[in-house]
């Protein structure tokens, strides 16, 4: 969630509920939650501001292409397997 909505949903929490438990509520997850989540360096993404070359681009579509069609076909057969076992009344 974007840091505004969370404030505003505090600073609700804390006047519906009286100071004390929204605030203490407020510092706890201000403790346990990281500052900047979004900014960590081992994403999986990568920077907008890289160039990245025509075949790079070719070559990582192929790749999550054959990814996607290998998830298709597992995902599938365990559906012709469900059928047949459906049909067949079981084992």
């Amino acid at each position: 969630l974007p840091a505004d909505p969370v404030r505003l949903i505090v600073f609700l929490s804390i006047l519906f509920t009286g100071f004390f438990p929204g605030a203490l509520i407020y510092l706890g997850a201000a403790l346990v939650i990281p500052m900047n989540p979004g900014a960590s360096t081992n994403s999986t993404y990568r920077r907008e501001d890289s160039e990245v070359s025509d075949s790079e681009l070719k070559a990582e579509y192929e790749r999550l292409k054959r990814k996607v069609e290998k998830m298709e076909s597992e995902i599938l057969n365990k559906e012709r397997d469900w059928d047949s076992r459906f049909k067949n009344g079981g084992a």
